[in-house]
This record gives structure tokens, sequence and C-alpha cells, in this order.
């Protein structure tokens, strides 16, 4: 019998959750609001898609992992990921220098070229990763998923479960510590410009998907039930201690006070005083107890995340996610006539340019979706079935080896 629900578990737990498409939703509807200039801390709806990527991405290599068959499931894995993400991205990319072209708006060469590449965040950091005129900022977190595929995916298909646990534990403690010796190489730097090369840095964040990936591999020997728990406590705790302290630093260290204890904690300038090494493990974390209760559908989020509206916007979130900036900035010329002086808008302005802004995101990204992104998966899965690589059943997987 205990064989018999170990299996019910495991095959349960590779099934689509559209409950976490919600959470795609929240953390896409986040960062519209960020720049819409409602929401300071909308950012960190970009760490709850990283832990979010971790733990599907690790879910998909241990269904498809056989060892007798690895370099086709690395080729297929691969596949997967160029066309979920490359064809929107790049369409986004092509129409915004066609569109620079025709109205004589320069274009560099080493901008573009990180962009294509998949190394903008370290571009930007560096202050030549984005083009002019046309909204590109926002893809740094497309270039560190990639990056981070790019590393885990060679890794885990050619590792053992135990070696591949070993591995995102070693991402875990890394990713601060690089952060540590980030922050020590920039201290002379500009403030603003130190936060942000930690922010967007390479490698700086694979402890949040690492984290996801450590919950799907975590329920191969235990219920998703018995983790939340401990997890929500850790979670909660982590982000409840990085608030505290933080705010304790502001009032003695810096000596603020009203509502300045709470500047450049979650929002501002996140860097100075050890906060950009512990933001975004804590962050990580917090994001990983949401991400539980979220497949376990606890009642606690349950009632949010089973939101037939939500888990459409999760679905299409991708999209939206490209294209929601130059949607807001069309927003903001129609609303105020000039994207420059948004801090000149009122809170009126703010909420036309969200609603505004959300709902144009919304039907370019279904318009996508449909004739873009589905018609490029549907041709990959024929492709492989043409090609004889699909997915071996979960009984050949690589499962049992711990």
């Amino acid at each position: 019998m205990t064989s018999l629900n170990e299996n019910m578990r495991t095959t349960d737990m590779f099934k689509h959750c559209p409950e976490i498409d919600s959470l795609r939703a929240i953390a896409m509807i986040a960062v519209v609001a960020m720049h819409s200039k409602l929401l300071p801390f909308g950012w960190a709806g970009v760490w709850l898609f990283f832990v979010i990527s971790g733990y599907v991405v690790t879910l998909s290599i241990v269904k498809q992992h056989d060892p007798k068959s690895t370099g086709p499931l690395i080729k297929a894995f691969y596949l997967r990921r160029i066309a979920r993400i490359v064809p929107v991205y790049y369409v986004y990319v092509i129409l915004g220098i066609l569109i620079c072209a025709a109205i004589g708006v320069p274009l560099q060469f080493k901008a573009l070229l990180s962009i294509f590449a998949f190394y903008q965040n370290t571009a930007t950091a560096y202050g030549f990763g984005e083009m002019e005129f046309w909204s590109t900022g926002h893809l740094w977190s497309i270039s560190v998923e990639m990056q981070f595929y790019l590393i885990y995916g060679i890794a885990a298909y050619y590792l053992s479960l135990r070696a591949t646990r070993k591995l995102l534990w070693f991402f875990v403690f890394v990713a601060p510590l690089l952060r540590l010796i980030a922050s020590l190489a920039t201290e002379n730097w500009d403030p603003l410009h130190s936060a942000y090369f930690i922010y967007s840095g390479a490698g700086f964040h694979f402890d949040s998907f690492a984290m996801g990936g450590l919950l799907a591999l975590a329920r191969l020997k235990m219920p998703i039930n018995e983790l939340v728990g401990p997890l929500v406590k850790i979670g909660c705790g982590a982000m409840a201690c990085y608030l505290a302290i933080y705010m304790g630093v502001n009032i003695v260290i810096r000596d603020r006070d009203g509502v300045e204890i709470f500047r450049d904690i979650i929002s501002g300038i996140l860097y100075g005083d050890g906060r950009e090494i512990f933001l975004y493990s804590a962050l990580g974390l917090f994001s990983l107890a949401i991400l539980a209760l979220t497949v376990a559908r606890h009642k606690a989020i349950f009632w949010l995340v089973s939101l037939r509206p939500l888990q459409w916007i999760g679905s299409i979130s991708y999209g939206a996610y490209i294209v929601h900036a130059v949607c807001l900035q069309i927003m903001w010329w129609l609303v105020i006539d000039n994207w420059g002086v948004t801090e000149q808008a009122t809170m009126v302005d703010k909420l036309m340019v969200f609603a505004g802004g959300l709902a144009l995101t919304l039907i370019i990204a279904q318009i996508s979706y449909l004739f873009l992104e589905r018609p490029v998966m549907e041709f990959l899965k024929h492709y492989r079935s043409a090609k004889r690589i699909e997915s071996p059943i979960i009984g050949k997987s690589n499962v049992g080896r711990s």
C-alpha cells in the first residue's frame, strides 16, 4: 500500500497545476504595478518567478531523466526552453529594432548583442545593455533565467538525484557569497549602481531557482502537506528577521525616524549594511513558502490561486511580461504626454496607466500566445514525436536514484 501511495504521489506531482499559473499572474501584475509607480516593491514578483521556474524545470528534468538516453533528453530539454522563451522574446526585440530604425533612433551593437545572446543583465549593470526608445530594461531577468538553464540543465541530466540535490544546495549557499564578494568589490561605486549590479548579476540569484528545485526533489520523498508547515515557518521567519534587522539598522545606524525607517529595505536603494546579501535569500525563502502553500492547495491561499481569471493571466504571463514595458510606455505618453516625467504623475494618472497598460498587455499577450507561442510549442511537440525523442514514462525515470 505504501508503494502504491508513493507511486500515486509521484505521478500526481507531475500533473499541471493551474494554481501555479495564478502565482505567475500575481508576480507579473506586481511588476506591472511597480512600473506604473504604484507598488515600489513589485520587483519582488521576479523572485517569485525564479522560484517557480526552479520548481517546474526540476520536475520536468526528474520526469524525463533516463541515464540510458541522456543526450537526446538534454536536446529535448533545451528545445523546449528555447521554444518557450525565444520566439516572443526575439519578436519583441526585432520589432523594437525595426521601429527604432524607422524613426532614426540609433542602435548600439553591443546592447543588441547582449540582448540576443542573453547576457543583458550583466551588460546593463555596466551601462550598455539597453536600447534607446524601446523598453528592454526588464529583459535582464530572462537572461538570468537562461543562464541558470544553461548550467543546471546539463548538470541535472548527467547527475544522479543525490548529486543534483547537492548542486542545488551549493547554489543556495554560494549565491549569497557571490553577492557578498560583489558588494565588497563595488563598495566604492555609486550606491545605486552597486545595488543594480547585485540586483541583476549573473549567478547572484541562482539560490532562488535552487530553492524551487529542492522543493521539487523533496516531493519525491515527502507529501507536500508535510513540507508546507516547516517551509512557511522558515520563509516567513526569514523575511520577518530581515525586515526587523534593517528597520533597526535604519534607526540605530542611519538615524531615521517616521516613514524613513522603512526606506531602502524592500524598495529604494537595496544596498549597504549587508542588505544586498540577505534580502534576496529571505525573499527566495518567502516565495518558496508561497509556492508550497499553492502546490498544497492550502486554504490560506487556495481561495485566491483557484480564481480562473488569474489562472488565465498566468497562462499568458510570459508574453505579458515581455510586452508590458512598451504597453506602459504607450500609456504614460497618453496620460501625461511624457514618459520621462513620471515623478509628476498623480495617483489618478498612475491608476489609469496601470489599468490601461495591464489591459493592453493582456490583449497583446493573448494574441501572442494564440498565434506565436502555442503554435511553436505544438510544432516542437510534433517534431519530437517525428524524431522519436518523446519523453520516457515515469517508470523509466531516475526517480529511484537518491
